[in-house]
C-alpha cells in the first residue's frame, strides 16, 4: 500500500448536518454517499492522484448556522485544502491557515495528524472549528468524478470540488 504523509491541526467538534459551504443551503445529494472507496482509488493510488491539487468544500456535515467565508470576503477566504507531492497538506480553514500530515493507504483509508495553525480570531471561527474537526475525524477518502469525499465510517463528512491554486490569485 502506498502511504502519504500529510499534517493538520484539528479542533474537536462533532459533525452531523448537510449544508453547502458555497450556498449555505441543504443539499439532497448529501444524503447518499458511497460506502467504500472506489476501485480506481485503490488501483491508481489516491495519494498520487491528489499530489499538487487544491480543493474547496461544497458540503460540511453539521455545518448548522456556521457561515463559510466566500472568496470575496476580504482576508478570510476561500476555505481550501492542498495536497503536496511531499505528503504534506495545508490550507485555509476559514480564519486561519493550517498544515500537517496524513497517511492515505491504497484502499483510501486515511488518518490526519493534529494540525498546526495560526490562531487569529474572526467571524468564521465556528465554521473553521467544524471544518478542522471533520478533518480530524476522517478515516477514509474517495475521489470520483471530480469530487473528493472524506468519510467517518460510512458517513460522508466533507465533500470538495477541485479548484485552482487560491494562493496565486
Amino acid at each position: 500500500m502506498k502511504i502519504l504523509n500529510c499534517a493538520i491541526s484539528i479542533a474537536a467538534i462533532a459533525c452531523a448536518g448537510c449544508t453547502s459551504c458555497e450556498t449555505g443551503t441543504q443539499s439532497a445529494q448529501c444524503a447518499a454517499a458511497p460506502a467504500r472507496a472506489s476501485a480506481a482509488d485503490a488501483a491508481t493510488g489516491l495519494d498520487k492522484r491528489l499530489e499538487g491539487t487544491f480543493w474547496t468544500p461544497t458540503f460540511l456535515k453539521d455545518q448548522g448556522n456556521a457561515k463559510c467565508p466566500a472568496a470575496s470576503d476580504d482576508g478570510w477566504g476561500p476555505v481550501f485544502i492542498a495536497f503536496g507531492a511531499d505528503g504534506k497538506v495545508n490550507g485555509m480553514s476559514g480564519v486561519n491557515f493550517f498544515g500537517g500530515s496524513c497517511k492515505i493507504s491504497g484502499d483510501g483509508a486515511a488518518k490526519f495528524s493534529q494540525m498546526i495553525s495560526t490562531r487569529r480570531m474572526g467571524p468564521f471561527i465556528d465554521y473553521e472549528d467544524k471544518f478542522l474537526s471533520a478533518l480530524s475525524q476522517t478515516d477514509r477518502m474517495s475521489l470520483s468524478g471530480g469530487e473528493l469525499v472524506f468519510f467517518k465510517g460510512t458517513d460522508a463528512i466533507v465533500k470538495f470540488r477541485q479548484i485552482e491554486n487560491p494562493k496565486k490569485k
